[in-house]
């Protein structure tokens, strides 16, 4: 966290003072509204540079023109139950175990998620940030290459559907017509055998009798 992370925080805030308004003219009054940056460490020279405010144990505060930006830093707030939620991004084990003790999970499988990212995390050698597109494909996209096509989960689109499955399973059940189709004449003597061809032609005359 920089101080251009502090400029876009308070810039996202005075658009969604504006956005949640009756109007601009009409603006909701300052203090309806609270900052807060959340980091993982301490952001260097928090007390030097930004002359930052301790008010809690990993909660300090800064001022800026309008309203006094919170800054809490996940690494070192209290292990309480509130912040059991915080603990699980912390980057530190004791913090994680704690925050998985005292966390009440709605959804297991976002819960299982978070297991294998701080498994990742805990690697030697490995570069954050881990994104969640680093995820799917080191562990959603070989679960879903091993499913059989049949069972491919649906919300996906149809080139992750089909990843790791062979041409000859692709094709398997589909008419040579509907193999054909689309493809010019070069591509089809490219690409299919006379046999095909010849069953192809024959199904087209029957067509348009």
């Amino acid at each position: 966290m920089d101080d251009w992370a502090l400029d876009e925080l308070i810039g996202y805030y005075t658009i969604f003072r504006k956005q949640v308004s009756p109007s601009l003219k009409e603006l909701l009054p300052i203090d309806a509204f609270q900052l807060y940056a959340i980091c993982t460490r301490r952001p260097h020279g928090l007390q030097k540079k930004w002359k930052a405010k301790r008010i809690l144990e990993g909660v300090y505060e800064i001022g800026s023109f309008t309203r006094p930006i919170r800054i809490i830093l996940l690494s070192q707030i209290a292990q309480r139950p509130k912040n059991a939620l915080w603990h699980l991004f912390g980057a530190n084990e004791s913090g994680f175990e704690f925050g998985d003790k005292h966390y009440e999970w709605h959804n297991l499988k976002t819960k299982q998620i978070l297991n294998d990212l701080y498994d990742i995390y805990l690697k030697e050698g490995v570069v954050m940030p881990y994104t969640l597109e680093d995820y799917y494909r080191e562990h959603v996209d070989p679960y879903i290459e091993s499913l059989p096509l049949a069972v491919r989960l649906k919300g996906i689109s149809p080139s992750e559907r089909l990843k790791g499955i062979s041409p000859s399973e692709r094709l398997k059940g589909i008419s040579s017509s509907e193999r054909l189709k689309g493809l010019s004449p070069e591509e089809i003597f490219e690409q299919f055998s006379p046999e095909m061809i010849e069953k192809y032609l024959s199904t087209l005359k029957s067509q348009k009798k």
